[in-house]
Protein backbone atom coordinates (compact mmCIF):
# COMPACT_ATOMS: atom_id res chain seq x y z
CA UNK A 1 0.00 0.00 0.00
CA UNK A 2 1.42 3.32 -0.87
CA UNK A 3 1.70 6.26 1.75
CA UNK A 4 -1.21 8.34 1.48
CA UNK A 5 0.85 11.26 3.69
CA UNK A 6 3.49 12.97 4.21
CA UNK A 7 5.36 15.26 6.84
CA UNK A 8 8.69 17.45 4.60
CA UNK A 9 11.59 16.56 7.02
CA UNK A 10 11.91 18.89 9.95
CA UNK A 11 8.61 19.91 9.98
CA UNK A 12 5.21 19.09 12.26
CA UNK A 13 2.61 19.57 9.33
CA UNK A 14 1.38 16.26 7.58
CA UNK A 15 -0.19 17.03 4.10
CA UNK A 16 -2.00 14.22 2.00
CA UNK A 17 -0.86 12.85 -1.23
CA UNK A 18 -1.75 13.95 -4.33
CA UNK A 19 0.28 11.76 -6.53
CA UNK A 20 3.65 10.58 -7.10
CA UNK A 21 6.11 12.01 -10.20
CA UNK A 22 8.79 9.86 -10.50
CA UNK A 23 10.59 11.13 -13.06
CA UNK A 24 10.61 14.56 -11.75
CA UNK A 25 12.26 12.80 -8.44
CA UNK A 26 9.12 14.83 -6.69
CA UNK A 27 5.71 14.28 -4.99
CA UNK A 28 2.31 16.67 -5.31
CA UNK A 29 1.41 17.51 -2.34
CA UNK A 30 -2.66 19.10 -1.16
CA UNK A 31 -1.94 22.34 0.74
CA UNK A 32 -4.64 25.18 1.25
CA UNK A 33 -3.06 27.21 -1.17
CA UNK A 34 -3.22 24.42 -4.17
CA UNK A 35 -1.27 21.61 -5.53
CA UNK A 36 2.72 21.52 -4.48
CA UNK A 37 5.50 19.73 -5.60
CA UNK A 38 8.00 18.90 -3.27
CA UNK A 39 11.27 16.73 -3.77
CA UNK A 40 11.49 13.28 -2.60
CA UNK A 41 14.49 13.60 -0.52
CA UNK A 42 12.79 15.94 1.53
CA UNK A 43 9.98 14.26 2.99
CA UNK A 44 9.21 11.04 5.10
CA UNK A 45 5.86 9.23 4.13
CA UNK A 46 3.17 8.47 6.22
CA UNK A 47 0.41 5.46 6.24
CA UNK A 48 -2.82 6.37 7.55
CA UNK A 49 -2.40 4.01 10.72
CA UNK A 50 0.44 5.55 12.07
CA UNK A 51 -2.18 9.11 12.22
CA UNK A 52 -5.06 7.22 13.77
CA UNK A 53 -5.33 8.93 17.33
CA UNK A 54 -4.63 6.97 20.66
CA UNK A 55 -7.70 6.06 22.09
CA UNK A 56 -8.48 4.82 25.64
CA UNK A 57 -8.49 1.30 26.58
CA UNK A 58 -11.32 1.54 28.85
CA UNK A 59 -14.27 3.48 26.85
CA UNK A 60 -12.26 2.97 23.44
CA UNK A 61 -13.13 7.35 23.20
CA UNK A 62 -10.71 9.61 21.35
CA UNK A 63 -8.04 10.86 24.35
CA UNK A 64 -8.57 14.65 22.99
CA UNK A 65 -11.94 16.56 23.27
CA UNK A 66 -13.34 17.62 19.91
CA UNK A 67 -16.28 20.17 19.02
CA UNK A 68 -18.58 19.90 15.79
CA UNK A 69 -19.82 23.34 14.96
CA UNK A 70 -21.63 22.00 12.16
CA UNK A 71 -25.29 24.19 11.48
CA UNK A 72 -23.64 27.00 13.58
CA UNK A 73 -23.88 30.88 12.71
CA UNK A 74 -19.90 32.14 12.90
CA UNK A 75 -20.25 34.01 15.66
CA UNK A 76 -22.32 30.97 17.75
CA UNK A 77 -19.28 28.63 16.29
CA UNK A 78 -16.55 31.29 17.22
CA UNK A 79 -18.17 31.81 20.82
CA UNK A 80 -18.29 27.97 21.18
CA UNK A 81 -14.81 27.09 19.75
CA UNK A 82 -13.68 29.59 22.33
CA UNK A 83 -15.11 27.42 24.78
CA UNK A 84 -13.85 24.24 23.82
CA UNK A 85 -10.65 25.66 24.16
CA UNK A 86 -11.05 26.72 27.59
CA UNK A 87 -12.33 23.43 28.58
CA UNK A 88 -9.87 21.34 27.22
CA UNK A 89 -7.02 23.11 28.86
CA UNK A 90 -8.56 23.28 31.54
CA UNK A 91 -8.75 18.97 31.66
CA UNK A 92 -5.32 19.09 30.66
CA UNK A 93 -5.27 18.17 26.98
CA UNK A 94 -3.17 20.06 24.73
CA UNK A 95 -5.15 18.56 21.77
CA UNK A 96 -8.51 20.04 19.87
CA UNK A 97 -10.69 18.20 16.84
CA UNK A 98 -12.72 21.01 15.73
CA UNK A 99 -15.24 19.84 13.07
CA UNK A 100 -16.33 22.39 10.73
CA UNK A 101 -17.48 20.26 7.73
CA UNK A 102 -16.92 20.88 4.35
CA UNK A 103 -19.27 23.00 2.84
CA UNK A 104 -18.47 26.43 1.51
CA UNK A 105 -15.52 26.87 3.23
CA UNK A 106 -16.73 29.92 5.04
CA UNK A 107 -16.61 28.28 8.77
CA UNK A 108 -13.39 26.95 8.02
CA UNK A 109 -11.69 30.11 7.77
CA UNK A 110 -13.36 31.68 10.31
CA UNK A 111 -12.18 28.81 12.83
CA UNK A 112 -8.67 29.11 11.16
CA UNK A 113 -8.56 33.12 11.28
CA UNK A 114 -9.64 32.30 14.81
CA UNK A 115 -6.79 30.25 15.58
CA UNK A 116 -4.25 31.90 14.17
CA UNK A 117 -4.55 34.45 16.47
CA UNK A 118 -5.36 32.96 19.80
CA UNK A 119 -2.04 32.77 21.87
CA UNK A 120 -3.64 29.43 23.41
CA UNK A 121 -3.16 27.64 19.83
CA UNK A 122 0.03 26.38 19.46
CA UNK A 123 -0.27 25.11 15.67
CA UNK A 124 -3.29 23.62 13.56
CA UNK A 125 -4.04 22.13 10.29
CA UNK A 126 -6.82 20.35 8.77
CA UNK A 127 -7.21 16.40 10.09
CA UNK A 128 -7.08 14.52 7.50
CA UNK A 129 -7.72 11.14 9.15
CA UNK A 130 -10.99 11.52 9.12
CA UNK A 131 -13.49 9.33 6.86
CA UNK A 132 -15.01 13.15 5.52
CA UNK A 133 -11.36 14.40 4.73
CA UNK A 134 -11.03 18.08 4.76
CA UNK A 135 -14.18 18.86 7.41
CA UNK A 136 -12.31 18.90 10.37
CA UNK A 137 -9.42 20.78 11.77
CA UNK A 138 -6.80 19.27 14.24
CA UNK A 139 -5.58 21.77 17.01
CA UNK A 140 -2.16 21.76 19.26
CA UNK A 141 -2.69 23.52 22.16
CA UNK A 142 -0.03 25.74 23.81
Amino acid sequence: MEAQFLRIRGRERIYPVSRMNPTANEVVVDTEIGEVPIPLASVEFIHLEELKPPVASSDRNPVFPEIDLHGLTVEVALDELDRAIENALAAGSRHLLVIHGKGTGTLREAVWEKLRHDSRVDRFALDHTRIDGTGATRVNLA
